[in-house]
């Protein structure tokens, strides 16, 4: 093992947020459930064949598709919302704009770090 690293130099640390501090899937799959039920309600035949994981799938086959176009996260999830009323219910451009709406209204809600993750950053803080 080599010389321990000293951090004294150090101004800055940068983290990727999403699942580095907090558990992104959870917290994705918790927003997603609660878009469903507003999918459910505006159109009720979707419940028996629509669920989260079926959204997750419509969301990660677009994902490369997406990416490769150099399309921004807020952008592809728009695509998987427009896809998923596409195959699941009915195309509407203005129920996809409500839907990213209140997806990202839930993401941003109550993300609950790790455990240690506020104490480690309170400890890096202080130095």
């Amino acid at each position: 093992m080599g010389p321990m690293l000293s951090m004294s130099h150090l101004r800055v640390i940068w983290f990727d947020v999403d699942g580095t501090l907090y558990d992104f899937r959870a917290l994705m799959r918790r927003s997603l459930a609660l878009t469903l039920a507003l999918i459910h309600e505006r159109h009720p035949a979707t419940r028996a064949t629509l669920d989260v994981e079926a959204m997750v799938a419509v969301r990660e086959e677009l994902a490369p598709l997406a990416e490769g176009a150099g399309a921004r996260l807020q952008e592809m999830r728009r695509e998987a919302f427009r896809e998923t009323l596409r195959r699941y219910a009915q195309a509407d451009d203005e129920f996809v704009e409500e839907l990213v709406e209140v997806y990202y209204s839930f993401r941003w809600m109550g993300l609950p770090p790790y455990p240690g993750v506020a104490q480690c950053l309170g400890e890096l803080a202080a130095r």
